[in-house]
């Protein structure tokens, strides 16, 4: 029963973010108009470097348009504020308030985060399936639901990871003033090492092997490779306990993090 009580209480959490981000409609649409241009403009440059290669690097053009337009909507789905709230929350007081409230920071952080972006995320997701509409000569339908079911298990995972390794970087706050270089950084490496911008397979063999190395890797490059049927369904399988683990892991550090934050800020009265 007291469990119920607290669901109905993060229910209604999530359902006041929801109703906040419908106030920036117009907004979330001019955004939304500059990815569609920006990808397309992106498929434009790869139709002239392919040129009348069939292949670079093991991937046809089909595959690359469809590897970006997936990873497109992956990263839209996953895409997250955490680090700036947490942020605003230690400078503005506001996390003195939460603290005294009978909720959990990261589960109220989780909670407004996934509520939050149903707007902005969805409003990329038919952003993106326009986007389809423009190249189905180049994009690759996958219709093999074992492994529709496999690459949205993942995608799941994915969202999760980011949530996680942005919630570090948001904890950055509790020793200094402002994060947003530190934000910046990481994200600029976030999208490199996770694939986001070309396939692993493209970067140098260095930067390639170091990515497969951390959770990166098994982020929107690994969801892409399961729907591309780039890896065996064993192969996928095993990766999606590698993204279990890193979440695992993920969440241990950030309950660590965490406590030494608290002690920071009840001992300096932030």
């Amino acid at each position: 029963m007291l469990e119920l009580v607290g669901m109905k209480k993060y229910l209604t959490l999530a359902k006041l973010s929801f109703q906040q981000q419908l106030i920036y409609r117009g907004n979330i649409l001019m955004y939304r108009f500059g990815e569609f241009a920006n990808t397309i403009i992106s498929f434009l440059i790869l139709v002239v470097l392919y040129g009348t290669q069939e292949t670079v690097r093991g991937y046809t053009l089909a595959e690359v348009i469809t590897y970006i337009t997936g990873v497109g909507i992956i990263d839209a789905l996953s895409r997250t504020w955490v680090a700036d709230e947490i942020e605003r929350d230690v400078h503005q007081g506001r996390l003195s308030v939460y603290l005294l409230k009978p909720i959990r920071y990261f589960r109220l952080q989780l909670t407004y985060d996934l509520s939050r972006k149903q707007i902005s995320s969805w409003f990329s997701v038919c952003t993106y399936l326009l986007v389809i509409l423009f190249v189905r000569n180049y994009f690759i339908l996958n219709t093999d639901v074992l492994r529709w079911v496999l690459f949205l298990t993942s995608v799941g995972c994915v969202i999760l990871l980011r949530f996680l390794l942005l919630f570090m970087v948001g904890l950055f706050s509790f020793w200094l003033i402002r994060i947003g270089g530190v934000q910046f950084s990481f994200e600029v490496l976030l999208r490199i090492m996770s694939g986001s911008t070309l396939p692993l397979e493209f970067f140098p063999a260095a930067l390639e092997a170091t990515a497969r190395l951390l959770p990166f890797a098994y982020m929107q490059y690994f969801s892409m490779q399961i729907y591309l049927g780039k890896i065996s369904m064993l192969e996928a399988v095993k990766g999606l306990g590698v993204q279990l683990f890193w979440i695992a892991v993920l969440l241990l550090l950030v309950k660590f993090v965490w406590k030494k934050a608290l002690r920071r800020y009840e001992s300096v009265g932030i």
